[in-house]
């Protein structure tokens, strides 16, 4: 086979997987009640994903409806009731960060904080009694 097919093959199969990957790219996040509404794609995967997902050892779908037939995410969806606790505990742990520990802004997925998902979370969905 030539090069060149070889080469177009190539660029074809990378671009599929491109767009496959960035199925969301490009959509502005909407219905964001915690969270900056100007925040990036890149700083809101970072605190969905390793912040948030990481720390309490779930995925997307534990907040965020999934389309079955599509696989596709309804990100803007309130109908799972985690949702809504995942903003309440956003809200709690930005007031410890600032009224505790001196962050006169606080913001979720700052390296700094004090209180973050993981320290009463520690890979659990639901913090587990300690004592």
């Amino acid at each position: 086979m030539p090069r060149k097919n070889i080469l177009i093959i190539l660029l074809v199969a990378v671009s599929f997987f491109a767009l496959a990957a960035s199925d969301n790219a490009g959509e502005k996040a909407v219905n964001l009640k915690v969270l900056p509404k100007d925040i990036t794609e890149h700083a809101l995967d970072d605190i969905m994903v390793k912040e948030c997902g990481e720390a309490l050892g779930v995925k997307c779908n534990y907040c965020h409806v999934q389309d079955k037939a599509t696989e596709k995410f309804d990100y803007a969806s309130d109908a799972i009731p985690e949702k809504d606790t995942a903003r309440s505990m956003m809200r709690m742990t930005l007031e410890l960060n600032k009224k505790f520990f001196g962050k006169s802004d606080p913001m979720i997925g700052d390296k700094t904080s004090a209180v973050t998902c993981y320290t009463c979370h520690r890979g659990n969905a639901v913090p587990k009694d300690n004592n």
